[in-house]
């Protein structure tokens, strides 16, 4: 990425066994802010952030692309008077849909079970604020995902078309949910995202 012009910082979050929901989003907000806050020291354009991650990461970075401006998600981590706004999302394998899982992860990260609070459930997915405002997306996922069902990022693309967003879906059969850190995978899905970067941001 640094020999492509583009420098990376990974940053951290509150898991689901330090803190609910929606303390992981807030972090990645914060963290946003932060780079704005510092862009002189680390010559980041403010106008050019993009997010990414995978699985609960990717989750998270369709989550901070929808829900920019969304006060009740920004928390009081610091540096307010930055904005917390990405202009691109690129989410491998990432998690869209939440309402209704019943999984033990899912409900440590919520703090409750879907049934008694369905109302959080959906506050927690990326497509509860998706408008026509969010920045163009890339989503990356393997049909062999066993983990996080492939057709989670079809139909959230579909839901970002018929908002007029710009989304991107790559797809590859890949054999598992973290099918794309290895090779085969790994260098066709680096070409991918630098792709979907130099095309909006140069």
């Amino acid at each position: 990425m640094a020999e492509n012009g583009y420098i990376g910082a990974c940053i951290e979050y509150r898991l689901s066994g330090e803190a609910r929901f929606p303390a992981a989003i807030e972090d990645v907000k914060c963290a946003v802010r932060w780079l704005r806050a510092h862009a002189a020291d680390y010559r980041v354009d403010v106008e050019k952030i993009a997010v990414s991650g995978g699985s609960a990461g990717g989750h998270l970075s369709l989550l901070a692309g929808t829900s920019g401006g969304v006060k009740e998600l920004e928390g009081s981590g610091g540096w307010s008077g930055y904005s917390s706004r990405v202009q691109l999302v690129a989410a491998f394998n990432p998690a869209c849909r939440l309402a209704g899982k019943t999984m033990k992860p899912m409900v440590q990260f919520i703090g409750v079970p879907f049934t008694e609070n369905p109302e959080l459930y959906r506050r927690a997915e990326p497509a509860y604020y998706i408008d026509s405002s969010d920045p163009p997306m890339l989503l990356l996922h393997a049909t062999g995902d066993k983990t996080i069902p492939y057709g989670e990022s079809v139909e959230f693309v579909s839901l970002l078309h018929a908002a007029g967003v710009s989304a991107e879906l790559y797809t590859d059969k890949g054999p598992g949910h973290g099918w794309f850190n290895d090779e085969p995978y790994f260098t066709p899905t680096v070409r991918a995202l630098l792709k979907f970067l130099d095309k909006y941001f140069k």
